[in-house]
C-alpha cells in the first residue's frame, strides 16, 4: 500500500532527527531552502526521486526504508549515536560526510554480501562477557588478560603481528582508513546494517594506525553493548579507553614475545642471576653476574624492539616500563632521546607493516563483489555503476570495467537463454 505524502514526510523529518541533522544542514547538502525542506517534511509536497535518494544517503539509510509499511522509527543507528556523542565531528562537515560516506560503504558491502549468500559463512569475532570495571586497574588488567586470551583463540603465539588486516578481516569486519580530526584516532560502529565497523584516522602515521586497529579491536571485543564509540585524545583517561590502550600494547607485544626477545639481544636479565641443581639429596649453585649496566636498555635497543614488533617508539617504551624491563628513570631518559630514535628507525628502511598503498584493499573488496552480484544478474548496470563510484573507480574508467564484465558474462547468458529444460 502507497503511503501518503504526509507520512513519507514525517518520516524523513524523524529520519533527519535520528542523524543529527539540523533542518538548515539538511536544506544546504540537498542545495534547496529550509523553507523547501519544511514543505518536503510537512508532506505539503512529496520529494522528487533524486531528493529523495539524496536523503537516504545523507541519512544513512536507504531509499526503501521511507516507503515500506514497517518504517522503523526508534532503530538502532550507529550514525546518529555517533554524532550525538560527538559534536566537535558532527559540526566538522567535511569529516562528517567522510564518515557517512564510508557508513554507506560498509551498507553496501553488508547488503552485497547478503545478496550474494557470503554472509551465511561469516564468523564473527567473540564477545567476552566481562565484569564491569571499577578503575584504571581493573581496566588496565582487563584489556591485557581480554589481549591475551584473544591471542590465544587466534593462535598468534608470541610473535610479531605483521599484518593487522590480515588478522582483523577474517574476523567480519569492515576496516576503512578515512581523513578525520587529528584528536581522532579511530572509530568503532556496531550497526546490523553496517555490520561491526572500525575506521581509522588516515592521516596518522602506519604505526600510530596499527595501534589504533588493535585498539578499536578492544572495544569489538569487550563493548559489544555501545553502538558506537570515538577514540579521541580527551577521553584516553575514560575507563573503556584505558582498557582499550591496555589491550592493544599487549595485543601487538605480548609479554613473553617481548622478554624472549630483549633477552637474545643479551638484555632484560638482572645483574646477578642464580640457579641451583638438586639431585634430592643436595643442591649445586650457579651464579652469573653482569658488569655494571650491562643490562641497561639504550634509545637503539627501543627501536630494535619497536621495529621488531611493528608499533611507535613511545608505545614500545610503555610496554618496557610496564614490563619492569624500564625503570620510571630509564622510561624519562629514553623519552628524552626521539631525535636519536627518529635517525636509527630511517636507518632501519621500511616499515615491517603494509604499506600507505594498501589503504584501498577494503574498497578493492567491495569492488569484486559489486562485479560478482553484477556477473551474476543480482543486480542492474545502473546498480553497478553506482558502487563501482562508491569504491573510488574514476568516472572515466567505469563503462570500460562494466563493458569488460559484459563481454566475459555474455557466453554464459547466452547458454542460459538457449538451453532446453530435460524431463
Amino acid at each position: 500500500m502507497a503511503i501518503s505524502k504526509e507520512e513519507l514526510g514525517n518520516r524523513l523529518k524523524i529520519a533527519r532527527e535520528q542523524a543529527g541533522f539540523k533542518q538548515e544542514e539538511a536544506a544546504q547538502e540537498l542545495g534547496v531552502s529550509r523553507g523547501a525542506l519544511a514543505q518536503l517534511e510537512g508532506g505539503m509536497r512529496p520529494p522528487n526521486s533524486l531528493q529523495l535518494a539524496t536523503l537516504a544517503e545523507l541519512y544513512g539509510r536507504e531509499v526503501g526504508e521511507f516507503l515500506r509499511a514497517d518504517f522503523e522509527e526508534g532503530r538502532r543507528d550507529a550514525l546518529a549515536a555517533l554524532f550525538r556523542a560527538d559534536a566537535g565531528l558532527a559540526e566538522d562537515h567535511v569529516r562528517a560526510k567522510a564518515v557517512r560516506e564510508c557508513a554507506v560503504l560498509c551498507r553496501e558491502h553488508t547488503n552485497l554480501e547478503a545478496l550474494l549468500g557470503f554472509d551465511k559463512d561469516r564468523v564473527y569475532p567473540v564477545a567476552y562477557p566481562l565484569p564491569p570495571v571499577r578503575n584504571r586497574w581493573d581496566a588496565i588488567r582487563q584489556g591485557e588478560r581480554l589481549a591475551e586470551l584473544e591471542r590465544g583463540r587466534l593462535k598468534l603465539g608470541e610473535s610479531p603481528i605483521r599484518d593487522m588486516m590480515e588478522i582483523l578481516e577474517p574476523q567480519g569486519l569492515r576496516l576503512v582508513e578515512i581523513s578525520l580530526p587529528e584528536n581522532i584516532s579511530g572509530i568503532f560502529l556496531n550497526d546490523p546494517q553496517l555490520g561491526l565497523s572500525i575506521i581509522i584516522n588516515a592521516d596518522h602515521h602506519l604505526r600510530r594506525r596499527i595501534f589504533s586497529y588493535a585498539h578499536e579491536y578492544c572495544h569489538v571485543l569487550a563493548d559489544r553493548d555501545r553502538t558506537s564509540l570515538v577514540s579521541k585524545a580527551e577521553n584516553r583517561e575514560e575507563l573503556p579507553e584505558v582498557r582499550a590502550n591496555a589491550f592493544a600494547a599487549t595485543f601487538l607485544m605480548p609479554e613473553s614475545g617481548v622478554r624472549a626477545f630483549v633477552q637474545a639481544m643479551g638484555k632484560g636479565e638482572p645483574s646477578r642471576s642464580v640457579l641451583q641443581a638438586y639431585d634430592e639429596a643436595q643442591a649445586v649453585v650457579g651464579q652469573k653476574r653482569m658488569e655494571a649496566h650491562s643490562q641497561d636498555l639504550q634509545v637503539y635497543d627501543v627501536v630494535h624492539v619497536a621495529h621488531h614488533f611493528g608499533v611507535s617508539y613511545e608505545t614500545a617504551l610503555y610496554r618496557l616500563l610496564n614490563l619492569k624491563l624500564l625503570s620510571e628513570e630509564e622510561h624519562q631518559r629514553l623519552a628524552g632521546q626521539r631525535e636519536q630514535a627518529n635517525i636509527l628507525q630511517r636507518y632501519l628502511g621500511p616499515e615491517p607493516q603494509r604499506s600507505s598503498k594498501e589503504r584501498r584493499e577494503f574498497c578493492h573488496r567491495f569492488l569484486f563483489l559489486a562485479l560478482e552480484a553484477f556477473r551474476r544478474e543480482a543486480i542492474s548496470r545502473g546498480k553497478l555503476k553506482e558502487l563501482c563510484a562508491l569504491a573510488q573507480v574514476a568516472s572515466d574508467e567505469i563503462d570500460d570495467l562494466i563493458a569488460a564484465i559484459e563481454r566475459e558474462a555474455k557466453p554464459d547468458r547466452r547458454e542460459r537463454a538457449v538451453s532446453i529444460p530435460r524431463d
